[in-house]
């Protein structure tokens, strides 16, 4: 099922300092179909801009307003902001501001350390990446269980590939299709 939602302008936005919203971020959100593609139990979602300086809490900024940031590494960076979540597990969907081209990271939370992992090479490419993905989670419904080894879900994976360019190893996206 794949569920749609209004973004919201940046007049919304309150300035948090915490937060880096890259250049182009709000025409990206005005671009995407929905803000949320369920797929099986899990899926991704987007927060609209009028969520984001919320969505940073227990990442880059702490219970008390204080800032959760560090350069060491396994710490939070302040050039990375929240932008969803994986709906499944709750890992944080974030951007980079500090490459021009804001790659797409996803983590895990819980274990001690922020490791990173590429999934998109820029905000553009995690849209065309959420585009099929919503087609595969339309197919999974007229489906009881859609194996690894399908050849859609291993075209999706190659597509996937393919639109970053060869430059990010696919350890992200199938495990989406595993929902």
């Amino acid at each position: 099922m794949i569920l749609f939602s209004q973004p919201v302008g940046l007049s919304a936005f309150t300035g948090n300092p915490q937060m880096n919203l890259p250049a182009g971020y709000e025409l990206f959100l005005s671009r995407l179909p929905q803000l949320e593609v369920v797929f099986g139990v899990g899926g991704i979602q987007l927060f609209p801009i009028s969520a984001l300086e919320a969505a940073q809490a227990g990442y880059a900024v702490g219970p008390q307003g204080q800032s959760l940031c560090g350069e060491a590494e396994g710490q939070w960076k302040s050039t990375w902001t929240v932008i969803g979540i994986e709906t499944s597990l709750g890992d944080p969907i974030f951007v980079d501001s500090t490459s021009p081209e804001s790659p797409v990271f996803s983590a895990q939370h819980g274990e001690g350390a922020w490791s990173p992992i590429p999934i998109a090479t820029s905000l553009g490419t995690l849209a065309k990446i959420l585009a099929e993905y919503g087609v595969m989670a339309e197919y999974r419904e007229s489906l009881e269980n859609l194996e690894e080894d399908n050849p859609k879900c291993v075209a999706f994976v190659e597509r996937v590939e393919k639109l970053n360019d060869g430059k990010i190893k696919n350890e992200f996206w199938p495990s989406m299709l595993a929902s």
